[in-house]
C-alpha cells in the first residue's frame, strides 16, 4: 500500500494553517489537490500568498460538515472527473467520533482515507497519490498511526515542506 499511496498523518496546535501551505505548495509543483475541511475557508492566514490563477485551478476546496457527507465524497471519488493526485484532510476529529472513544469510526474513517488515496493512484499514470490527515491532537490516533501512516509530522516542530519534497 505505501509503494502507490502515501499517507501521512501531521498534527499541531496550528494544523489548518500549515496543511494548507502544504496544499498550496503542492498545488506549485503541479499536484491537483482536494483539501477537505469542516469550515469554509474565507481568507489565508498572513503569511500565505495568494495562490496564481493556474495554480488554484489545480486546489479543490471541499466544506463537509460530517461523518456521513466526508464518507459519501470519499465513496464516489472514482466519478469524479478531475481526480486529485493529494488528499489533505483538515480537522480529522470532526469526521472521527473521537468523543465517544469510537476507535471503529476512527479506523473506518482512516481506512477510507487511504482508499480512496488508491482510486487517485490507479487514475494517475505514475500510479501514486498522497493522502495526509490533519488534526490538532494525536493522542486519540496513536493505535491507527503504526497501521495506517507511513510518516507522522509534528506541524509545531517540523518543517511540512518536507512533505511536498519527500
Amino acid at each position: 500500500m505505501f509503494d502507490k499511496v502515501r499517507s501521512i498523518f501531521a498534527h499541531g496546535v496550528n494544523i489548518k494553517h500549515s496543511l494548507l501551505k502544504v496544499a498550496i505548495s503542492c498545488a506549485e509543483n503541479g499536484y491537483a489537490v482536494w483539501f477537505i475541511t469542516p469550515q469554509e475557508i474565507n481568507s489565508l492566514p498572513d503569511n500565505l500568498p495568494i495562490p496564481d490563477t493556474e495554480v488554484s485551478k489545480l486546489l479543490t476546496f471541499l466544506y463537509l460538515k460530517d461523518y456521513s457527507d466526508f464518507l459519501s465524497i470519499l465513496h464516489g471519488i472514482h466519478g469524479w472527473n478531475k481526480i486529485p493526485n493529494i488528499i489533505i484532510v483538515n480537522s480529522l476529529n470532526v469526521y472521527v467520533r473521537e468523543d465517544n472513544n469510537d476507535f471503529v469510526s476512527a479506523a473506518h474513517i482512516i481506512s477510507n482515507v487511504i482508499s480512496a488515496g488508491m482510486v487517485c493512484a490507479k487514475k494517475h499514470k505514475d500510479n501514486k497519490a498522497m493522502v495526509l490527515m490533519g488534526c490538532s491532537n494525536i493522542d486519540f490516533y496513536k493505535k491507527f498511526i503504526d497501521l495506517h501512516c507511513s510518516e507522522v509530522f509534528n506541524a509545531d516542530s517540523n518543517d511540512l515542506g518536507l512533505i511536498v519534497n519527500g
